[in-house]
Order: structure tokens, then sequence, then C-alpha cells
């Protein structure tokens, strides 16, 4: 027995040292033959050694019959056990013994009769020290309540005859600011005479709010109850502080507990996560590491007066409600791999415990080739409900080396959302608890992305994943996350491959109700990307998309080039974003505003010339606005007139021609524009620009063209004009009078029809009487669009710009616009960040335009809403400001002989987004 306490003393030499303060029910005066200080019940007195050991002692006197506690705390070095005497020198027998080995603290209780006294002895070894705590433990009872401030430890007794129930000591913990608690509450309980210190390891110890499950109510022996605390080293708040409200709670009776799987059972992988084992007898096995709560996702206790479900991982130290007497039994798993050594194909179980209740979970362990595959440039998806965890290994062998990426893409939902994704594999240098980048994509999902993992062809690996999609708003609807394994060629750089032109807009013009329409084939040719294995791929227009592509292999092209238009357009510098991969390039949008495009505007009447600079630049383009005003109805063209320095001299052109903001005309690389239909009075504008490049007359520095406006056909007032216009390679039809004029652009070919002759030419459309110059044309800069439109009464054109209001003239009955029939705004609902509009549908009406705005004349923050179909009611208008104030209004449109027409603007509404 001796050489056990010695081995124990030893054992304890290591764990940790923390200082406790107890609650005080009584205060007697006690007597030391070794010291003159008084001692109270209830309060700590410290004592302490020298450089030599010190024999202690204490004497005691019962104040009443019953049960007494003597708490002895080493704080350093070591003190060996004490010995109770009483007046005679006889050695008085402790009722039981406890030590808590977390604060080093021995506990004695002795039964004593009222003025018995009795001395306890103990010995300090050398710089040693203690706080000594001697206490009365008097009976604890159903609703008692304990009111502590800071640290305590004290101890009772429960008497299990009076009351046929089971107990928890219940204790809302304290937190500090983070949420921490300041507290560590622990309770520890036992019912026989202990008096060997090796028992001491299977005393209950468990936390406050826990049901003291081992507590029989039928039992005739007391029970000692010892509950304590400490403060913790991760709280930023001071323990001593720190409030504790404990009350002593009855449990309501129950019939048992029912564990509930998750919906999709979690496996084990064979070998895989765990470490061989090697037990005493010299057999080895593999043990496998694993979390109870990858195979529970919530238990159900079945009380007498209903059943409640709790989440698996409910705890005491974060329960919310511990004063209830339904709440206390929390789950603890007990591994029983020592003796049942889990293989593939065996009955493999692990036990959890929840109370006194005990119950037996199945494990599975599978195989490498029974797992779920994660596909190389292919999807693997999974289902998660909101907020329920999901386990799953999948498996995944590279078919090449080098650095992968696993891309997992999550199904569209609100900003109370978050993604929980944590996967490990067999190589724990691969293990990513977090992604390294994290997209919110235009169509309202989210990309995760785990890049850089290193894996070798032809390895099987297999992914541990712990899958949580989580909702406070949810709905029981199952979200969709779906994984693709890719290996992507790393990029080293971009470039830009510009036109030459220079990207130069005008407000009034290019913008059409609030938006800037421009083309960016006009200003980019092709994007190059390079690779950091030396590959140079060549992003080119498309127009069927609208972007730039490639059909480079699927490794080069991971990651998408996208395009970032201004989100505000001002006058100035503007900024185009061609973005891949984290790197960015810009493409800079001159704008002018109405006063500087006032002042750069040139006059230019019919046969008038003008000259135009072209510099030495391969870098810039020339440009020029001109303002032209017929003095009749006709078909008119812009003639430019220049002879190149040499044969390798190159002229790039290009013409946009606009009538009240419309584009009705644009060309390239032709020297004339094709003839447009311009009528008597009316302003147009073009926009002339034009490169001069790959000059090798080192002497010039530019050239000077002659530009001219000439008259082609003289056509009647009420010439009817139709056009079709199409880009690129596409038909042109203008239909004028009896004159039908069919052209292709590109290598151009024109067919001409007057009355019933017929011509074909392959060349650029001759005009009468126009000299044809010699100029050279650059095919490197690639139209966006190509036509022949004038100013017609009726437009087959679609775009996506919103139509432009157009007066007609009061002094002429027969061109009156007659407005649309308007509607109502029926309903707004809101919601975060957007707002949800119905209104009247109205019959014989073309569309509809909404605006939204943050001030009542809608000046401030205005949005605009072109809805071109009929027949809807209603439209969501999102990423709008949270919690702002909106004002909304609706009005109808219409086309009536060519010429749009808006409704009255009808009942402004205001709503609140959330």
């Amino acid at each position: 027995m001796k050489k056990s306490k010695k081995l124990l003393c030893l054992l304890l030499t290591f764990l940790l040292v923390l200082t406790s303060i107890s609650f005080s029910p009584a205060k007697v005066k006690a007597e030391s033959d070794d010291y003159t200080d008084d001692y109270v019940f209830g309060e700590k007195d410290f004592f302490s050694a020298s450089d030599t050991p010190n024999d202690k002692d204490m004497t005691f006197t019962a104040t009443e019959d019953g049960l007494y506690s003597v708490r002895i705390k080493t704080i350093e070095g070591f003190n060996n056990l004490s010995v109770a005497k009483d007046a005679d020198g006889n050695e008085i027998k402790p009722y039981a013994r406890d030590y808590r080995i977390g604060d080093r603290t021995r506990i004695d209780y002795y039964q004593l009769k009222k003025g018995q006294v009795f001395t306890v002895r103990f010995t300090l070894h050398a710089n040693s020290s203690v706080l000594i705590i001697a206490d009365i433990v008097r009976e604890i009872k159903k609703d008692d309540e304990f009111n502590f401030t800071g640290e305590y430890d004290v101890s009772y007794y429960y008497d299990p005859t009076k009351d046929y129930h089971q107990y928890k000591l219940g204790c809302l913990m304290d937190t500090d600011d983070n949420g921490n608690n300041v507290l560590n509450a622990r309770v520890r309980y036992f019912q026989n005479e202990n008096n060997d210190e090796l028992d001491y390891l299977n005393v209950p110890d468990v936390y406050m709010n826990s049901v003291l499950s081992s507590m029989r109510p039928n039992s005739s022996t007391p029970y000692i109850i010892n509950f304590y605390s400490h403060g913790t080293s991760y709280s930023s708040k001071d323990a001593s502080t720190a409030q504790s409200k404990i009350k002593f709670v009855r449990m309501e009776g129950n019939t048992g507990i029912d564990l509930n799987e998750p919906d999709e059972p979690f496996n084990l992988i064979e070998n895989q996560n765990g470490e061989m084992i090697t037990n005493e007898f010299g057999h080895s096995y593999f043990k496998y590491n694993y979390s109870y709560l990858s195979f529970i996702k919530s238990y159900t206790i079945h009380y007498y007066d209903g059943d409640m479900e709790f989440p698996a991982n409910s705890h005491p130290t974060t329960e919310k409600d511990p004063y209830s007497p339904y709440t206390g039994y929390y789950l603890t798993s007990v591994d029983t791999q020592g003796t049942n050594h889990w293989t593939v194909g065996s009955d493999n179980t692990f036990l959890i415990r929840a109370g006194s209740y005990e119950k037996e979970i199945p494990v599975t362990i599978k195989t490498y080739d029974q797992l779920d595959r994660f596909m190389f440039f292919g999807d693997t998806t999974l289902k998660l409900k909101p907020n329920a965890p999901l386990r799953r290994s999948l498996s995944f062998t590279p078919p090449e080396d080098g650095p992968y990426t696993l891309f997992v893409t999550v199904d569209s939902h609100s900003d109370s959302c978050n993604d929980t994704i944590a996967f490990n594999t067999t190589d724990h240098s691969l293990n990513r608890d977090f992604p390294d980048q994290t997209t919110k994509l235009a169509n309202g999902k989210t990309l995760y992305e785990y890049r850089n993992l290193n894996l070798e062809k032809g390895t099987k690996y297999t992914f541990d994943c712990y899958l949580i999609h989580s909702d406070s708003e949810a709905s029981d609807e199952t979200v969709n996350m779906t994984f693709n394994f890719k290996n992507p060629a790393i990029i080293s750089s971009f470039s830009l491959n510009q036109t030459g032109l220079d990207p130069v807009l005008v407000d009034g013009i290019d913008n059409i109700s609030g938006s800037y329409k421009y083309s960016l084939p006009d200003y980019i040719n092709s994007v190059d990307v390079t690779y950091a294995d030396g590959t140079v791929v060549k992003y080119t227009y498309d127009e069927a998309s609208d972007s730039y592509t490639t059909d480079a292999p699927d490794k080069y092209t991971v990651y998408p080039l996208t395009i970032e238009n201004p989100d505000n357009w001002s006058s100035g510098y503007n900024y185009v974003y061609f973005n891949i991969d984290g790197r960015s390039k810009a493409l800079t949008l001159s704008v002018y505003d109405k006063e500087r495009f006032k002042y750069n505007l040139n006059s230019i009447g019919l046969d008038q010339t003008d000259t135009v600079r072209f510099y030495r630049d391969d870098a810039k383009s020339y440009y020029k606005f001109y303002k032209f005003v017929p003095e009749t109805n006709g078909t008119y063209n812009l003639k430019m007139n220049v002879t190149p320095h040499d044969d390798n001299c190159r002229i790039s052109t290009y013409y946009n021609v606009y009538h009240n903001g419309e584009l009705v005309s644009t060309n390239y690389n032709v020297e004339n524009i094709t003839p447009c239909i311009f009528k008597a009075g009316e302003e147009y504008i073009i926009k002339f620009f034009g490169i001069h490049k790959n000059c090798d007359n080192t002497d010039l520095n530019y050239m000077s063209p002659q530009i001219k406006v000439l008259k082609v056909t003289d056509e009647p007032e009420t010439s009817e004009v139709e056009s079709t216009t199409k880009s690129a390679d596409t038909e042109t039809t203008t239909k004028v009078s009896d004159v039908e004029t069919t052209t292709k652009t590109s290598n151009i070919e024109t067919t001409t029809k007057v009355s019933d002759v017929e011509t074909t030419s392959s060349d650029i459309p001759s005009v009468t009487d126009i000299e044809q110059p010699t100029t050279k044309f650059d095919s490197n800069v690639n139209p966006g669009n190509s036509g022949n439109n004038g100013f017609s009464s009726k437009e087959t054109t679609k775009t996506n710009e919103s139509p432009k209001q157009t007066v007609a003239s009061s002094n002429n009955s027969s061109n009156e616009v007659v407005k649309p029939k308007a509607t109502k705004i029926s309903r707004i609902k809101t919601a975060k960040k957007s707002i949800t509009i119905t209104w009247n549908k109205v019959k014989n009406v073309k569309g509809y335009e909404i605006q939204v705005a943050t001030n009542k004349k809608f000046k401030k923050n205005t949005k605009k809403v072109l809805l071109k179909n009929k027949n809807i009611s209603q439209t969501t208008i999102k990423k709008l400001k949270s919690k702002k104030k909106y004002f909304i209004r609706i009005r109808t449109y219409n086309y009536i002989n060519g010429k749009i027409s808006y409704s009255k603007w009808i009942n402004v509404k205001s709503a609140k987004t959330k």
C-alpha cells in the first residue's frame, strides 16, 4: 500500500496547479499545536515549507454531528497523505477519500460527533506549499440553489432513500465578450466508502449540467457530491468576477433513448485514417480514428410526457437551458477496438452512452474500389440538406502527374447561408480545411477552389469529406454540391491585342437610355494568354456568343476569360477589364460629355471637303466628329480620298452615322460610307476614325486624306425605307421606293436592282460620278457590325437598346403620335436587396419601362428596367441596397409609325428593402 501511495504521488507531480475559492457555510475556530493562527471552517489557509520539510498539524473541533471534509490542494512541490487522530492520539479512519488529478487536490471525508476533536497531520516537502480548507458536508435537496462569485469548491451529500429520481447540477455558464466560458465547472460524485488511492481514478468526473446518472435512487447509502470550478486559460475575463447560479434539478422520468443516424451513413476506408497498434500480447491490428458525430445525427429521449430530440453534438458546456428537467443527457463514445478489432466485412461496433443508457453503433469498412469517385473534368454531385452535416469518402486516381484543383460549386442560396467544406487525403500534406479561393458566380452559385494538390499519376487517393450547408432561413429543400477535378495549366501572363482604334464614346450619342453602346472587337482583335509551359493561347472574338473564345485543350481553359464592363459611367476615362485567374488588363474608354463633344464637333456641308490628319503611329487612331444637315431628302455617302505612301502603307477606316441618338450606319475598311438615306433638315452625326500603318517612308510623320459628303440620288419625302442590319458576313436589304440593294460585307459582294436592271460586282458598290481612290485597306481591323442603315420608317433590327422617345410635330396631324394606355402598380413585395413589382397588364402595347430610385424625383441612384414582353405583369429588381427606401414608377410604350411613344408615369409607389 505504501509503495502504491508513493507511485501515485510521483504521478501527480506533473499535473496543473490552480487556485480555488470555496463556499463558507460555517465559521468555527480551530486550534493547532504548531501555529497560533485561528482556523475557521470554510476558509482557506496557506502553508509553505522553505528549504527543509515540515510536518503540519491542524486541530479542529466538530460543531455538530455529521460529515466533514478536509481539502488539501498542492500549489507547489509535494505533500504526503494526511493522517487524522483524535485527542488521545488514536488514528481516525476517513469515511472516504477522493483525489482530483486536474488540480492536485486531495479531499478526506470524516464522520464526527459534536465536540469531537481531531487533528490532521501532513508533511510538506522542501519548497512546497498547499491550501487547506475544512468544511461541513451538508445534505443537498431538490431545487437547492447556490450562488458563487469567482471559483468555487464545495461538497454535499445526497440521500437517495428520500427521492426516487435522477438529478443534475444545472448552471448557466458565465462567458466573456467572445462567448468563451470563464470557468471550467465539473462535478465528482461517488457512493461507496473509497479509501484506496488507486480507486480515485474511477470516481465519476463530469461537466456541470450533466445528469448524475450512476446515482441509484433505490440505494440506502448516501452519495457524496463535490462540485468545483477553476478559470479557463482561453477566456479574456477575470475568473474572480465570474457569476455562477447553480441549481439541483430533478430530472423528468423517461423510458429510454433512441439514436438517429444520418440520411447517408458514414463508412471508414480499409487501413486509412488510423495507425497500426501492437498490444501487450504482441498482436498487431489497425486502429481507426473516427468521430461518433459521423455516425449519429441526433438522439431522441422518450420522456413520460413526450419525446424530445437533441443534436448529436449537444454539450453541457454550451447548454442554453441548464435548469430544464429535460436537458442533461449528452452523448459520449466508448471505443472497443482494443478487444474488437475492426476489419472489412466484420461486425464492427463502438459504444455510445447517454447518462446510464448504452447502445452499440455498427461501423462499415469499405475497400478503395467500393467508393464513389471524383471525376476528371466531370461532375460528381452530392445532395445536402440545410444544416445537416454530410460525411462522405470519395476516391480519385490522377491520370497524370501535376498540380490539381478541386472545384466545388454550391447551388444559389441566400445571404444567410455559408458552407463548410473540409477534406483530408491519405497524404497528410494535402489537408485542406479552407478553400484557396471563393467566387460568387453570375448565376448565383458559389464556387470554391482547392488549388495546388500535388497528386501523382496512378496513385489511389481517398478524400474524406465533411460538408455542411448552413442556412438560418432554410427550408427542407436539398442543395446540390458539385465536385470537379481539373489540372489547370499555370498562367504566367496575358495581353490585349488592340486594333488601334481609339475607344472614344460620346454622351448623348453612344449612350442609349443611360447605357453606353459599343463593340469590343472594334478595339480588341484578340487576347493572348501565355502559360508557364510556354504555350500561348489566343482568344478571338466570337460573334455568336458575343465573347472571346478559343478551342485550346481543356487544361488551358479551366479559368475562363471574363469581361467586366463599367458599373457607373462618367465623363473622362472609363475601363473595361479583361480578367483571367485573378489577373486583369484594362481597355480605357474615353467618354466626351456634351460640352466637350460640342467643342470638338465640326460642321460639314454637301460637297464640302475637309482635311483630316493621320499620324504615323501604329498604336493610335485619328478621329474626328462631323455634323451634317442635308437640305433635301436623298441618298448620301462620305468619300475619303488618299494616296498611300508606298506599297506597304495601310489605311484602316471606321465610320458611324447617328440620327437622334440612334446608330443608323456602321462601316469598316471602305473608302466610302455605304450610301445612307438622309432626311432633309435632320441632324446627322458622323464619327470618323482612321489608322495609318506600315509606312516605309521614315521622313513622313503624317498624311492628310480629304473627306467629302456627296449626294448619290434624290428621293421624294414620302420614300418608304426599310432596312435590316446584320453583323459581319450577313446580308443587308434596303428598300427605297423601287430601288432594292443587297449588300454583303467582308469580301464584299453587291447586287443592285434598279427597275428591271440587275448588276453584280465583287468590290465596293460603285457610285455614279465618284472617283475611286487608290487607298489600300487593312484587313486586321475586324468588324463587329456592318451594313446599310438609313433613316427608316420601319426598323427590323433587334438590339438591346432602350427605345428613344420621339415626339411628333403638332403642326402635322398625319405624323401625330398617340400615347399608349397607362398601367398601374398593383402590388410591391420587398426582400433583402430586391423588390418584386406586380402591375396591371395592358393590351396593344409593346412593353413596359420601370424606374426605381432613392428619391421621389428619380434623380438619385436610378435603375431603369425595359421589358419587351407585353405579356408579363411581374418582375424583380435585384442588387439594391438593404434597408433602403426606394420609389417605383411604371409606364407602357408602343411603336407608332416607326416611332416610340410612351404613356405617362403612373402612381409613384415607395417601399423599403429588407
